[in-house]
């Protein structure tokens, strides 16, 4: 899940709470093919989301904070969602509406990890 609001404060002691950068990557697991959309909210201006076949052929992508509709295809896409913060507050969310659902967090029951097998 995607979802965070670390206000000022850095997502772990080690790091500055100015100037760091988050990157998530893994792989969206579609149940159903047709029509998803995808909302971006973040403190960062260039935050991105970007959602592949699993061959890398790009299907969708945001260069900032936003929403976008793609037709998707049942199966495992891969994922990724960047994140910088130069100063300020520090907030991301990742939702999602799949064909014939509600919006929502988009959560770990349609997320894997890389490590994990497909």
């Amino acid at each position: 899940m995607i979802d965070f609001d670390w206000g000022r404060a850095a997502p772990d002691a080690r790091l500055a709470e100015t100037g760091f950068r988050a990157e998530w990557t893994g792989y969206l697991v579609v149940q159903e093919s047709g029509r998803h959309a995808f909302w971006l909210a973040a403190t960062d201006p260039a935050a991105s989301l970007s959602i592949s076949t699993t061959e890398g052929r790009p299907l969708a992508g945001l260069d900032e904070p936003g929403s976008i509709e793609v037709d998707l295809d049942r199966g495992v896409h891969d994922l990724r969602v960047g994140f910088r913060r130069p100063a300020g507050d520090a907030r991301i969310r990742l939702e999602w509406r799949p064909p014939g659902g509600e919006r929502e967090t988009l959560d770990a029951r349609h997320l894997l990890h890389p490590s994990r097998n497909r």
